[in-house]
Parts: C-alpha cells; structure tokens; sequence
C-alpha cells in the first residue's frame, strides 16, 4: 500500500502529499513529506545513520542512545550506539 494523502494540520482536511528533499540539492540530508495544496511539511524520512564501530570492526547501523548528563533538570546527551552492540553496552554501562 502508497501513502497519497494525509491529514493536513494547516488545511484541517485530507490533502494530497509531495516529496521533496529537506535540503534542495541535498538528498542525503532526507525527504520531507509536505501537503501538496498548502506545502506544510508534515514529517521527515531520514536514512538510518551508519557509522564505523571499533567493536565490530565493520560499519553498522546506529541507534540513538539518550545519556543523563547528570546536571539535573532533565539535561541529556545523545550518542551514538552501534546497532549490533547496543545491548551489551547498555548492560556495561548500567
């Protein structure tokens, strides 16, 4: 099954969607999905980011890990966590 239409919160009514990169020229950076009447870009699709883990000794997908900086007030940090060893880095570090 294609998606063709959403809800559009600015029309308030089904509308028609459109692709288009996030940054012209830069496909890379990911697709926004925008309503085709009025342009409201309601959401994004990014590729899974990927990187070089020492573990593994292989790029892998990554996943996004939240890290409690400790300085109260809900101050966090994001790092990322290879895919494949995500689990067993969570258990060392816990």
């Amino acid at each position: 099954m294609d998606a063709t239409h959403l809800h559009c919160r600015r029309c308030g009514t089904v509308r028609p969607i459109r692709f288009e990169p996030l940054v012209a020229g830069e496909q890379s950076l990911g697709t926004g999905v925008y309503c085709a009447h009025c342009r409201h870009l309601a959401f994004t699709l990014l590729k899974p980011a990927r990187f070089y883990c020492e573990i593994c000794d292989d790029v892998r997908p990554a996943l996004v890990e939240r890290v409690d900086l400790g300085h109260g007030a809900g101050e966090f940090g994001v790092v990322l966590v290879c895919g494949r060893q995500g689990d067993a880095v969570r258990r060392a570090c816990a």
